[in-house]
């Protein structure tokens, strides 16, 4: 079941259940991003009421306790806590009486084997306080101001009569027969009837409210995701630039090293060839002087055939 306070800017925040998340809302919606989780660990029974400019509010948790904490608080307190494997705690309801916060409640008497309706002040020392007896099952409550005074309807569960308590003081509580209701009846009736209307419409826009929350953290994510995928773009292309920005500075020097290499490649070739051509000279005069060296030999040899 969702509530819907006012905000001091003119606007509205609605307070609901979704799964185990408790969320606020901001209405009306004007961007992404105005829904706001409090608590990812409630179980059942989310109750909340407006105290002194603040949202207050108590749920069953996980962990089978009752904890209590304000919209924007971050760190609850546990109010109602046991040591049983089953949540025995229901029918929470968070209310304001004499400028105090309290707190109705149903709890299972292990003693008396009963569901009894007890009162607690969440943020003070006192000890709770037994209201009525509930039977063997838990019901609705519902608190009712009729006639300037303050009621609490308890309709068991089991079919059997319901009671009702009417709230005299802080801790003082008078219960009232069910035959001796009079007028309140009707009231006390009609009450129920639109109490629970109300409450079937809050359930059905708490879902559809969960749901427009859970496509917006969707969004959210996507847009995460897209930005992230845009900074990565933005590192390659950084990343890119600054390789262009390097190949461009070595661009030059390996320029001047190709010149210098073809430089050099045309001067050792030049050296090539100036040496095949001495050699080729040097070749040719050794060829000559081997062919004079013969011819003085030939001559030689005929001088001294002639002295002999």
């Amino acid at each position: 079941m969702s509530q819907i306070y006012p905000r001091g800017d003119g606007g509205q925040i609605a307070l609901y259940q979704a799964g185990n998340r408790v969320a606020a809302v901001s209405l009306p919606h004007r961007r992404l991003g105005q829904t706001a989780v409090q608590k990812r660990d409630c179980l059942e029974g989310l109750t909340s009421v407006l105290y002194q400019g603040r949202i207050y509010f108590a749920y069953c948790n996980l962990a089978h306790q009752v904890a209590m904490d304000a919209v924007g608080g971050g760190r609850e307190r546990i109010v109602l806590t046991e040591h049983q494997e089953e949540s025995r705690f229901c029918g929470l309801i968070l209310t304001v009486r004499e400028e105090q916060l309290m707190l109705l409640y149903q709890a299972w008497n292990p003693e008396r084997e009963q569901f009894e309706l007890r009162l607690t002040a969440p943020y003070r020392s006192a000890p709770s306080r037994r209201v009525g007896d509930m039977g063997d099952a838990p019901g609705r409550c519902r608190l009712l101001e009729w006639q300037g005074e303050t009621f609490l309807l308890a309709e068991p569960e089991n079919g059997e009569n319901g009671r009702v308590f009417l709230w005299k003081s802080l801790w003082e509580w008078q219960e009232i027969p069910w035959r001796e209701r009079g007028p309140m009846a009707q009231q006390a009736e009609r009450e129920i009837s639109l109490q629970r209307r109300a409450a079937a419409l809050e359930e059905r826009e708490s879902e559809q409210r969960g749901r427009e929350a859970a496509l917006r953290e969707r969004e959210l994510e996507l847009q995460g995701r897209e930005a992230a995928l845009g900074e990565r773009e933005l590192e390659l292309q950084g990343r890119e630039a600054a390789l262009q920005e390097r190949e461009a500075a070595l661009r030059e020097p390996r320029q001047e090293y190709r010149e210098r290499l073809e430089e050099l490649r045309r001067k050792y070739e030049a050296q090539l060839d100036s040496a095949r051509a001495q050699y080729q000279d040097l070749a040719d005069t050794a060829a000559q002087l081997q062919q004079i060296g013969k011819m003085w030999r030939d001559k030689c040899y005929q001088m001294e055939g002639r002295e002999r």
